[in-house]
């Protein structure tokens, strides 16, 4: 098949792009052409991954994978001054639907990349899939000024990806219920996220590595982690792998902690490197609290698991996922309560022997949960159905 998706793409960070690059691998080494229509090229610094031109050549860089990125810094003049990313994708993407003859078009969120897949649809005709974040549904949707028209695009789709807990708000939007499709089998690829491989070279090696991988701030549990591990500096690393807004505000709290000789901050990594910064760390952090979108589900917990490392969430990231059980497969904490998770913390660090026992259990539970091939080989059948249809 013919496949364009119009979605964000590394360097672009985040669990969407991430996702997208390691569906869009996949079908390309399935035999599939698979066109990639993105604005990655165009994402703010603070939101871009760091990876080498040797990185590009081993990754991106595939058989039957083309990348179609709009350029920077090439609008003509109007005004008020703008930068219309959804009409440069919907042209760029009815470029490249004529130009190779594409069969079907999966967009990836709905703004913009839904918005400019409607847009090429209407030109050419072709079948296109939307697929949502929690973020569509909880921020996007129904803001003010998007609602109405996001609205009338969704129930244009021919098929919406989505989950069943989503289904109840997308049928009260006007969406038919024969246009859901349950993305029940969505899998983390276990041919990459493997406790076997190599660790980051970055990472220190003297002593125990904490790791936290994502965005800076509150809700992220950014602060409530700098702050419960300062009394154990001495015993370990806590390295954040972040970027966005808040740096200078982490960077500020560190020195005002005196943790400069033990926190460190690395730029965010592109979604092939993430396994290896995991396999380097004694412990994976990820305790997002208060978070104001219920719809969001990341995947992150399960590529942990994946990789056979211990895991420590909130009791409110746990609470998402009923395959985890705390103090066997995964340590559960409440990050308001600093004391209770420098505790925690401080178990890990203290007994590699705890660590592999969660992390050896989270990894036995992977084993029963994970099934990429199947979660390509459905997602290949929903698109022979679209084109067939």
């Amino acid at each position: 098949m013919k496949i364009g998706m119009i979605c964000k793409y590394p360097p672009i960070v985040g669990g969407v792009s991430s996702k997208a690059f390691w569906m869009s691998k996949a079908l390309a080494e399935l035999g599939h052409e698979i066109h990639i229509i993105t604005n990655a090229q165009e994402v703010e610094s603070t939101y871009k991954e760091i990876f080498s031109l040797k990185d590009i050549d081993d990754n991106l860089r595939r058989p039957n994978l083309f990348i179609h990125a709009t350029p920077q810094n090439d609008v003509p003049f109007y005004i008020p001054k703008g930068n219309p990313f959804e009409v440069k994708l919907a042209n760029l993407a009815v470029e490249v639907i004529q130009q190779f003859q594409l069969e079907i078009l999966d967009c990836w969120y709905f703004i913009p990349n839904g918005f400019a897949g409607y847009l090429a649809h209407s030109i050419t005709k072709i079948p296109w899939i939307i697929r949502h974040a929690g973020s569509d549904l909880g921020r996007i949707l129904p803001h003010h000024l998007f609602k109405t028209i996001l609205k009338s695009i969704i129930i244009r789709a021919d098929k919406i990806v989505t989950q069943k807990s989503s289904a109840k708000l997308l049928l009260s939007h006007g969406v038919s219920k024969e246009k859901l499709w349950f993305n029940s089998k969505v899998s983390v690829n276990t041919n990459y996220f493997t406790p076997n491989g190599k660790r980051a070279a970055n990472l220190p090696r003297d002593k125990p590595v904490i790791l936290s991988i994502g965005k800076i701030g509150n809700v992220k549990g950014t602060f409530d982690l700098l702050r419960s591990f300062a009394p154990l500096k001495d015993r370990a690393y806590l390295v954040y792998v972040t970027g966005g807004p808040g740096i200078e505000k982490i960077q500020g709290k560190i020195k005002l902690l005196g943790l400069k000789n033990s926190v460190k901050i690395l730029p965010p990594i592109p979604p092939w490197q993430v396994p290896d910064y995991f396999r380097g760390s004694r412990c994976v952090v990820h305790i997002e609290r208060d978070f104001p979108i219920i719809f969001h589900r990341p995947i992150l917990p399960r590529e942990i698991m994946a990789c056979g490392k211990c895991m420590i969430l909130s009791e409110e990231m746990y609470s998402k996922y009923n395959f985890l059980k705390d103090s066997k497969n995964v340590l559960v904490v409440d990050p308001h309560n600093h004391n209770q998770l420098t505790e925690t913390l401080k178990d890990i660090i203290l007994s590699d022997e705890l660590s592999n026992k969660i992390g050896s259990e989270a990894l036995t539970t992977s084993c029963k949960i994970e099934d990429f091939s199947g979660y390509i080989a459905e997602n290949v059948k929903l698109y022979s159905s679209l084109i067939q249809h």
